[in-house]
């Protein structure tokens, strides 16, 4: 996690690093980059000016992973001035989106994860942007777009996180029996196959005995 300067070597070591942890470290704070495809992803653009870049990527994580606010603000910001229109921006952006609703401004989490959808070409991080876009609009209160979006994903990748998402939409709108499917379905997910991070097992079952409702009786 300590920055890598320049040199070829340090960037392989880097490479090997990310592989390793970069995924599960990010995902376990909350901004979860799409697992195996985001780092394929990472890893088909690591030649565009790869030295600087991924030291500056690097730093980011870092700033990420010790919760220095400002540095990661920083950091972000110069990767997309100097690095803007490779998939490095769209994690740096995903990054300042996290910052924004952590400081409760999710107007501008809202531009954040839009400029992702605008300028990523990889399916993975517009998916990923778009379950957090939902997420946000979900806090904003306007649950009908949000619901489209959860829509506009249900044709992706099963996953726990994405589950979870349509059950907090569903229960929001009343739908509480759609949402209690939709959050075992989820529990039923978490901890498997391809999964790191959110959500937990309990969480998803905190959730499910929230809701009250009981199975028909036969």
């Amino acid at each position: 996690m300590d920055p890598y300067s320049s040199d070829r070597e340090q960037v392989d070591a880097l490479k090997t690093w990310w592989r390793k942890n970069g995924m599960p470290i990010l995902a376990g704070v909350g901004i979860g980059l799409g697992g195996l495809y985001a780092w394929r992803a990472w890893q088909a653009e690591a030649h565009v000016g790869a030295e600087q870049a991924s030291s500056r990527f690097e730093q980011l994580v870092t700033a990420l992973t010790e919760n220095k606010t400002d540095t990661l603000a920083g950091q972000a910001e110069q990767i997309l001035d100097e690095h803007d229109g490779t998939v490095y921006a769209s994690f740096a952006t995903l990054a300042l989106a996290r910052l924004a609703v952590e400081a409760g401004d999710l107007q501008k989490a809202r531009e954040h994860l839009q400029w992702v959808l605008d300028h990523t070409r990889h399916a993975s991080l517009k998916r990923l942007a778009k379950l957090r876009l939902a997420r946000v609009l979900l806090s904003a209160g306007e649950t009908d777009k949000a619901w489209s979006l959860v829509e506009e994903l249900k044709d992706g990748p099963e996953s726990a996180s994405y589950q979870e998402l349509k059950g907090d939409v569903l229960r929001a709108q009343g739908r509480l029996p759609e949402a209690r499917q939709a959050y075992e379905e989820a529990l039923k997910l978490a901890g498997g196959a391809g999964e790191s991070g959110p959500p937990s097992q309990t969480s998803l079952q905190l959730k499910l005995d929230a809701l009250g409702i009981s199975d028909p009786a036969p």
